[in-house]
């Protein structure tokens, strides 16, 4: 997943978790400054299709926390072997 895919993603999963339901595609070119096409566009290369991004599955959701988790447990090991020294 790319830098921006990441950033969509992550955007989606935050607004579903505030508001209880993802944003519309006229939301995110809104919130991003970019067209409601490319935003679309940038999804479909996801693999998330233009419906099932709008239902993003508790799989995809679970990896995507767990993967966060991961990478903040190893900044976490990270910086607390740094502070050791």
């Amino acid at each position: 997943m790319t830098k921006t895919q990441r950033k969509y993603v992550d955007y989606i999963l935050l607004f579903k978790k505030r508001h209880g339901f993802q944003p519309t595609l006229q939301q995110m070119s809104d919130r991003f400054d970019r067209s409601v096409s490319s935003i679309h566009t940038t999804l479909a290369k996801t693999g998330l299709k233009y419906a099932s991004y709008r239902k993003i599955s508790k799989t995809l959701e679970n990896k995507l926390v767990k993967e966060s988790k991961l990478v903040n447990s190893k900044f976490e090991n990270t910086k607390s072997k740094a502070d050791m020294v």
